[in-house]
């Protein structure tokens, strides 16, 4: 058995760690600060695309077709990135579960989990941002070569223009992208700057890295 299982198992996963990509890409400072300045955006994704499968009175939580579906609708999908590597990502962001033959937590992503799958699909696919005017410019090359916080910002911008309500999306693009109503465009200033120091001690990176990897 146990050369079956180094064979066929250990040699096939042992490359797989999940939680490097947090360690190395994701849990850091820029990332935190782009995952703060947007979690209202997240938010609101979290409450849309959740509760499809929740009982009644129990918590909403974010099954893993909601998760495709969401990606779909943000229309980044195609015959390279489709459902098979969305559901991949969505299980690499779940925290590990010791049961999941009598319980179904590993089934049911919660915002912490949600942060994490966005950020995981963001670095992966490497889009431009519709708010961006000189992504025409940028080959695909190019946008691979961003860091990860800039790639994460991109994709929650994909997905607030393509999924969200008029309404919210025009509060966003206002209060908290310091987009100029008589233009129409991004105050540079407002939307693309990193105010570190504006980000409060207790951030969201660190706070995961004191609960430990969980994955």
């Amino acid at each position: 058995m146990k050369r079956f299982l180094d064979d066929n198992f250990v040699k096939t996963f042992s490359h797989i760690d999940s939680h490097r990509w947090q360690l190395d890409k994701f849990w850091n400072e820029d990332c935190d600060i782009i995952l703060k300045r947007y979690i209202p955006i997240i938010k609101e994704l979290y409450k849309k695309y959740s509760g499809r499968y929740a009982l009644p009175g129990r918590p909403k939580y974010v099954s893993m077709d909601e998760f495709i579906q969401m990606v779909t609708d943000g229309q980044v999908v195609d015959d390279k990135f489709g459902s098979r590597e969305i559901g991949i990502l969505y299980n690499q962001s779940m925290f590990t579960q010791v049961d999941e033959i009598d319980d179904d937590r590993h089934t049911k992503m919660g915002l912490d989990e949600f942060m994490d799958a966005i950020g995981r699909v963001a670095d992966r696919l490497a889009v431009a941002s519709p708010y961006d005017e000189s992504k025409a410019e940028r080959t695909a090359e190019q946008l691979a070569k961003l860091p990860t916080f800039v790639k994460l910002k991109n994709f929650i911008e994909i997905l607030l223009k393509l999924t969200l309500r008029k309404d919210f999306v025009d509060m966003v693009e206002k209060k908290i992208m310091g987009i100029k109503k008589t233009s129409s465009k991004i105050d540079p200033d407002l939307a693309f700057k990193i105010h570190r120091e504006a980000v409060p001690d207790k951030t969201l990176y660190s706070v995961a890295s004191s609960k430990g990897t969980g994955r």
